[in-house]
């Protein structure tokens, strides 16, 4: 209680005691009136160290709400940076893993080619064996009708010649 409300109380019960010692009604409704003034004014007090105590507590509450605020905030600026770096991971492993398929493929591709190319080469070399094989057949079967064409031409001339002689000797 400030002094102002006891020197109140006090200056009240003073006016209302010489009111009734003196039987001074004035004194007495100026006393009583004091004292009600006292009264509200304790009250006023009061209601004001309340009201302070209610300021004080959402001032704090304030303060309390905040501060959580900005530690949420800073907690989703964490999340979100954390998730920001995982994802980014992600994307790098995804492209490490789209390299390495890529590699994969064009190696086996490169294969699938030079297993083509031998194999283009294979089938030339058995084409050009076989064309070989065809010409040397051919050669050969001709070398056989010339030798039997030869032979056929040998007979011509020994039936000829046997015939001379036959005709000559007669």
């Amino acid at each position: 209680m400030g002094t102002s409300v006891l020197f109140g109380r006090f200056e009240a019960a003073v006016l209302q005691t010489a009111g009734g010692v003196l039987r001074n009604e004035d004194l007495q409704r100026q006393g009583r009136s004091r004292q009600a003034a006292a009264h509200s004014l304790e009250e006023a007090a009061t209601t004001g160290a309340q009201a302070e105590q209610v300021q004080a507590e959402a001032h704090a509450q304030e303060k309390r709400e905040v501060r959580a605020a900005r530690q949420a905030q800073q907690q989703a600026e964490r999340d979100a940076a954390e998730q920001t770096q995982q994802a980014q991971q992600r994307a790098q492993a995804r492209e490490k893993e789209i390299e390495k398929t890529t590699q994969a493929r064009k190696r086996t591709v490169a294969k699938r080619a030079a297993s083509a190319q031998q194999g283009e080469r294979n089938r030339r070399r058995t084409d050009a064996l076989n064309e070989a094989q065809d010409s040397e057949q051919a050669a050969s079967k001709k070398a056989t009708a010339a030798r039997k064409e030869q032979k056929v031409a040998e007979l011509d001339k020994e039936i000829a010649n046997s015939r001379r002689t036959r005709k000559s000797s007669s």
